[in-house]
Order: C-alpha cells, then structure tokens, then sequence
C-alpha cells in the first residue's frame, strides 16, 4: 500500500461523520477504499456499507480497491445512487405501501409515454420536493408502480418518499447499514441529500466526497450547494484533500487561478505552463483569454 500523506493519514483516522473536498489527482478513491477496508473489519456477516459513486466505472473501481486484497464485502451495497433507490428502497418497499405489481418492474423515461399519459406528468418530475408530494402525485406513482413501471426521472423524490413513509424500510437500512459514502457529491440532487441526512439519521456513519469546482450537472436539479452546506454543518468534521498527485505544482497553481484569482499559490522552483494562441477562420481562443492572460502570465513568468 502506497504511504499517506498527512492529509490523508487524518481522514483515515476519523470515525465519524465527515465531508471531504478532494481536488483532482488527490487520491480520493484510495481514501475512501482505505476507509471501507478498515470499516468492514468491524462489520458482522449481515451488516455492511452503502459506497455510491456517480457512474457504474466509478462504482466498480471503487469496489475493486476496497476488495483488492480479498476482502469480505459482507452485505455491502456499491453502486450508482439510482440503483440504490430502487434495489433497496423502491421495489422492496413500495410494495408494502401500494401492493404488488401486475407486470415486472421496469424503468422508463417520461419522453416514452403516451401523449395521453403525459398530462399526468405535466409538473416537472427532476425539481419534485418530497413537500410538494400532494394526493394526487401519489396516485400517480401508485397506478405507474401497480403496472411495474418507474419513471427514472421520479426516482429520487419516489424513493424519498418511500423511505420516509416505510417504518420497515428504515428498520432494514438501521439494521444493515453502518457506514454510507457518497462520492461527487457536488452532483447531488436534493433527493439524495435528503436521503444522505436521514441515512445518517439512523446511526450510520456518513462520509461526504467532492469538489465544488467540478459541479456540472445542474440542468438536472443537482447542485454543489448541498456539499457546501455539509461543509458548513457542526455535526460533520471537514477535511481537504487539495495535493495533486498527478501534475506539477505550476499546473495546479494555473487551474485554481483560472478558478479564483486569490487563490493561494503554491510555492514551485519552475513553471510548466507556456502559452499558445490558436486562431482559424470560426475560433480564436484568444479571444477567450485576452481579458486575463496579461495578469496570467506576469504571476506565471511566461510569454
């Protein structure tokens, strides 16, 4: 195993709820598998972790580094959050709300309905806030799940909604969960957030991964302010992980002026940052730039 730096050596030795803002390169995921090795020592056989990561490449490397040494995942769940709503909250318990469904579940997207079906989904399913769940949205869901159908953009506020409303669904999540990670969780939604705080609510451990510069799904209702909020939280210690492993320090220091003009930079005895103006007959990238490059390269020393 790789040496930790200090930075990650204190993020190992807390056992308790935390938020971590992970710059890129910063060896995020050999954290979070470190952490999940060392939890599932004092797991039973029935008992696990939640580990969620964005994509299911994430998920499957982040599963194999926490398993790499032949580790015993117990009853462990690692996977994207939507799967995570539906295989351990939606189709198990929805069941107990609304009764069993006629056909096998399926998931489908609004755009696949009947025109004549659509009117029922006429309010915007990806900015839905479980407060805002009235009778009437509730039928919705019920007559869809009955036929074996989920929406994929109603998971989220679907699964909320049964979480909070199935005593035996939060039974079973105390009962089998003790630790949830959430990775990119500046890509949460406000679903997740939710969902992240009552799992926590229930005497998990919860661990929070982003980096609030990265936010880049927005336009469907996820926003970096709910890893702000965390970092701001008194019952969530915070941690930065901000050393990049995979460039020289003068790239680093060029990225975050690009982010933030005050930004601290790090000390370097060269810079490898050097300039080149593109121009064609549709783009001129210098256009882009012309406002800040003076300042740039006079703080980088380049031409």
């Amino acid at each position: 195993m790789m040496k930790p730096t200090d930075q990650q050596k204190l993020i190992f030795d807390y056992d308790g709820n935390s938020v971590v803002i992970a710059a890129p390169g910063s060896g995020k995921t050999f954290v979070l598998s470190q952490k999940i090795k060392h939890n599932l020592k004092s797991l039973h056989d029935h008992q696990g972790i939640i580990a969620i990561s964005y994509t299911n490449k994430a998920s499957n490397e982040l599963k194999s580094r926490s398993l790499s040494n032949g580790e015993n995942p117990k009853s462990s769940f690692f996977g994207t959050i939507d799967r995570f709503y539906l295989s351990e909250i939606i189709i198990p318990f929805a069941k107990q709300l609304f009764g069993i469904p006629i056909n096998e579940i399926t998931i489908t997207k609004y755009s696949s309905l009947p025109n004549d079906e659509k009117e029922d989904y006429i309010w915007d399913s990806r900015k839905l806030k479980f407060a805002q769940i009235d009778d009437s949205k509730i039928d919705v869901f019920k007559n869809y799940f009955l036929k074996g159908i989920i929406l994929i953009e109603t998971i989220g506020v679907f699964a909320d909604f049964v979480f909070s409303n199935s005593i035996a669904c939060q039974k079973y999540i105390k009962a089998r969960y003790k630790y949830i990670y959430i990775d990119e969780y500046q890509d949460s939604g406000f679903e997740q957030h939710q969902i992240f705080l009552k799992i926590m609510g229930l005497d998990a451990i919860a661990v929070a991964v982003g980096d609030l510069n990265q936010s880049i799904y927005a336009f469907s209702g996820k926003d970096s302010k709910y890893l702000q909020e965390l970092s701001a939280n008194d019952n969530f210690k915070y941690f930065k992980l901000d050393k990049n492993h995979r460039c020289h320090p003068s790239i680093i220091n060029y990225s975050n002026y690009l982010l933030n003009t005050k930004t601290e930079l790090i000390p370097v005895d060269e810079n490898q940052i050097f300039f080149t103006i593109i121009t064609g007959n549709e783009i001129s990238i210098a256009e882009w730039i012309d406002e800040k490059i003076d300042s740039i390269q006079k703080i980088f020393n380049v031409e």
